[in-house]
């Protein structure tokens, strides 16, 4: 009986240790797998925290494009909207002679956005200018059209001592044929808004510089003396005040060539005497 009870009591001791061990080996397992996890959600954590790190990076990039270089910090979606009208510089603007040739061959226009109270705005839009002659035919009137995008418009502005703006030369389509052009201006804004504003702008025909050069470049009349030294008079005859004063120059080159040499002879030192000898004072 003893016997019986000490064979069940190792067994039962047996059965715990094994129990025991298997356990550990489970609880084991389950810290690996746990280790494994955690480690797992640290790396994706790390990669969240680097691409909201670039994307802060990406929308302070944005916000640096969209921000003039004026000194203003409101982004341009918000200065487009306080565009009130668009103003051309006419000191600034007007015709340009870049081939040497009679004529001006291309207009420079420069203008810039304002607000309601006229204060200048940065603000870079799409551009349309079209310029022409409202003094020819209808057929021959447009001298030119350009285009030109918000991108494009950014890089034409301009600084100067008198004037600020973007700046554009153009050259022109066809030779104007008056000095006295018009130029429409659409300015399309950010916010899809279309200014328009038209100017008179002056240019220099090829035909008026012709005139210019031609009046030049006429030759005077001249008086020309023959071979016998005798006065020719000109076409239409000679004028009564030329006549005059003619005959005023021939009696004074008379007067001067019949006085004797003698009597003009020159006071030097040679013949100096106690009356005419000069005396300092």
């Amino acid at each position: 009986m003893k016997r019986g009870m000490l064979a069940l009591i190792f067994a039962c001791l047996a059965s715990c240790g094994c129990a025991g061990k298997v356990d550990t080996d489970l609880l084991q397992a389950r810290i690996r797998e746990q280790a494994i996890q955690l480690a797992e959600s640290e790396n994706e954590i790390a990669r969240t925290r680097a691409e909201l790190k670039r994307a802060l990076l990406e929308s302070e990039r944005l916000q640096a494009e969209l921000t003039p270089k004026d000194g203003d910090t409101k982004p341009l979606t918000s200065l487009a909207a306080r565009i009130d009208r668009v103003h051309i510089h006419s000191l600034a603007s007007g015709g340009l002679n870049k081939d040497d040739q009679p004529g001006d061959d291309a207009v420079v226009i420069q203008f810039v956005p304002v607000d309601a109270e006229g204060d200048i705005l940065k603000v870079p839009g799409d551009v349309e200018f079209r310029l022409s002659d409202p003094q020819a035919p209808s057929s021959q009137q447009e001298i030119g059209y350009w285009n030109f995008s918000a991108d494009e418009c950014r890089e034409h502005w301009t600084r100067g001592l008198t004037s600020s703006g973007y700046q554009f030369t153009l050259p022109l389509q066809t030779r104007p044929k008056h000095n006295s052009l018009v130029l429409h201006l659409n300015f399309s804004t950010a916010d899809d808004r279309q200014l328009e504003v038209s100017q008179i702008v002056k240019v220099v025909p090829a035909s008026q510089t012709a005139r210019r050069v031609g009046s030049q470049s006429q030759p005077r009349l001249v008086r020309t003396v023959d071979e016998s030294d005798e006065m020719l008079p000109p076409v239409g005859g000679w004028d009564s005040d030329d006549e005059e004063e003619e005959s005023d120059v021939d009696e004074s080159e008379e007067s001067a060539e019949t006085t004797p040499t003698s009597d003009r002879a020159l006071q030097h030192s040679a013949n100096w005497t106690d009356a005419t000898i000069p005396q300092l004072r």
